[in-house]
């Protein structure tokens, strides 16, 4: 950084860094790449070029996270159970990028954390947002269809008044 500016000092005219503003967009690509099938990141990790190879700083693993819940979200906390969750922790560029997901699918976990570095990285951030907002819209698309499924599959009950004979 500069004793002046609160920007990363670098070559001139390249993007600075993704900063503290990125976060929610950030946080909502995380979320997409999480629930977005393997096959799709598959696709989108081939297509982007360009890049050092990733280092390993945290090698994909999975284990158990105890879920707590809540009766009504204000009772008090319980154990729900024990869920499957695989992470990782890459670094491009030396911008590090991190996958959780909740299955025991190490090679999504290696995905997500390989389009989070790349999603903050200067260069492919802008290729990575705009894959993201597709994979999003294409998992919204998917909620509402199983929505209009579900509704399908409503049953009205109602009860016919009978006389008092």
């Amino acid at each position: 950084m500069t004793a002046d500016t609160a920007e990363p000092a670098g070559p001139a005219g390249a993007e600075p860094a993704a900063g503290p503003a990125e976060v929610p967009a950030r946080r909502r690509r995380m979320e997409i790449f999480a629930l977005s099938p393997r096959g799709e990141l598959e696709e989108l990790a081939a297509s982007l070029k360009g890049f050092p190879a990733p280092v390993e700083l945290r090698p994909a693993e999975s284990g158990l996270v105890m879920a707590r819940g809540r009766i009504g979200g204000d009772g008090s906390a319980f154990n729900l159970g024990e869920i499957l969750v695989s992470r990782c922790c890459l670094s491009v560029d030396g911008i590090a990028g991190f996958g959780y997901v909740l299955s025991g699918d190490l090679r999504h976990a290696e995905l997500c954390a390989l389009l989070d570095a790349l999603g903050s990285r200067p260069g492919s951030r802008e290729a990575v947002a705009a894959a993201a907002e597709e994979l999003g819209r294409r998992r919204l698309e998917e909620a509402l269809r199983a929505e209009e499924e579900a509704k399908k599959t409503k049953v009205e009950f109602f009860t016919m008044v009978r006389g008092d004979d």
